[in-house]
């Protein structure tokens, strides 16, 4: 007779196997009901954004350059993976076609799916078996969790999947004493800072939790730390060599974090996206981008945005403050009907996703977690808010959610 445990690990398997199914086919019945990859305009721009403006590029021969609607040089105004697998789904279907966006939001939708494996497996671990499935299954099937895959040409479904695939190896990496598991974090970190930048914010506390447990236990420590690190600067090294030579100037992964915080700090601003003023929407703004080049604007803008925030510093404040609100309510989607509904909707959502960090405060694995809900978002209080900005960390929220919830039952029953 096969132990139970392991019976249960292949019964967990099965079941997963499953609901990830059942997600993928819900999200491409989704596209397919509602075709969203028909994407109105005649130069189809909103496909993708910067992202189909530079996937458009590559594929026309003209490399990774020119991130609005003109032809303006060498670009790395956003990570090259996913700009580069959309180009490569332009160059076999078409660029800005119909089948395309099929295809890219085929691939979002199996990101998302696949994002059920890690969220059962971090709700199994730290809390239990029901939490983890309860949480997995309100991903597969809640339309909120779709929504980023089957309407956005971005990377978001695969910032939300790479990032708790690396919660996931954050709690688990200290027990392993093969090297393998250390290399593939690596490798993991590599690709997600190569896919979105913005989550590098948890990778000192990521390296550092296993880290320290090893430490602790008297185990191998550093050699660890130096293999992941070794390896996710050769994965990230050649395209800040590629930027070196193109700008002839030392670029980190993208260049244009202070063009982001203009953007969010201007007269005028709400604390959202200002479209009025990006290059994507204001032609000024664009001619100025293609005279200047890449970095030049760059530079240009944070002299802006430095003398704005010097001479209202009152103003700024309350700028962070009402990007604080917005990133935590999914307030910011513009366009909605029942603004306040959603919000107050996204409000418990996050009420109970703190409730449940705090329930969980002495269960182990839970300081990283806390790191992510804590500082993931910081970059987005000081530039703009975007409800699609908060999807990446959405995963554990509703693992969290579903253990406050559980928590809250138990206590009223006591």
């Amino acid at each position: 007779m096969r132990p139970k445990k392991r019976i249960d690990a292949v019964s967990d398997r099965k079941l997963l196997l499953w609901i990830v199914l059942v997600a993928f086919l819900l999200r491409i019945a989704y596209i397919a009901i509602f075709h969203t990859y028909d994407y109105p305009g005649s130069d189809k721009y909103g496909m993708g954004f910067e992202t189909g403006a530079i996937a458009r590029s590559i594929a026309s021969g003209h490399g990774f350059s020119s991130p609005f609607r003109t032809l303006s040089g060498p670009s790395a105004w956003l990570a090259p993976l996913y700009p580069y697998f959309v180009a490569a789904v332009f160059k076999v279907f078409g660029i800005y076609s119909g089948t395309s966006a099929f295809v890219i939001f085929a691939f979002n939708s199996f990101c998302s799916a696949l994002t059920c494996v890690p969220i059962f497996l971090i709700g199994r671990r730290m809390f239990s078996r029901r939490v983890g499935l309860i949480s997995v299954w309100i991903w597969a099937l809640a339309p909120p969790a779709m929504f980023w895959a089957v309407r956005w040409v971005w990377e978001t479904s695969a910032s939300a999947l790479l990032l708790t695939w690396l919660i996931w190896l954050t709690l688990t990496l200290a027990e392993s004493e093969s090297i393998r598991p250390w290399l593939w974090f690596g490798f993991a970190w590599g690709i997600a800072a190569l896919t979105n930048p913005s989550l590098l914010s948890f990778f000192p506390v990521s390296l550092a939790y296993p880290l320290w447990q090893r430490k602790q236990r008297n185990q191998i420590w550093l050699s660890r730390g130096v293999v992941v690190a070794l390896l996710f600067l050769n994965i990230i090294t050649p395209w800040l060599i590629r930027n070196a030579v193109v700008f002839h100037y030392p670029v980190f992964i993208r260049p244009n974090l202070w063009a982001e915080v203009a953007f969010g700090n201007a007269p005028g601003a709400d604390g959202t996206w200002q479209a009025r003023i990006h290059p994507s929407m204001n032609t000024r703004e664009n001619a100025s981008y293609d005279l200047m080049g890449e970095v030049q604007y760059v530079q240009w803008k944070r002299m802006q945005v430095t003398r704005f925030i010097r001479e209202n510093p009152g103003l700024f404040v309350t700028l962070c403050l009402r990007r604080l609100y917005l990133f935590w309510s999914g307030f910011s989607e513009p366009g909605e009907r029942l603004r306040w509904l959603r919000a107050a909707g996204w409000i418990t959502f996050t009420v109970l996703a703190f409730t449940g960090l705090w329930m969980a405060r002495r269960i182990s694995g839970t300081f990283p977690l806390a790191w992510l809900l804590l500082f993931y978002p910081a970059a987005y209080y000081v530039t703009f808010a975007f409800a699609r900005y908060k999807h990446p960390i959405e995963p554990v929220m509703v693992v969290l959610v579903v253990y406050a919830i559980e928590q809250i039952k138990t206590i009223a029953k006591s």
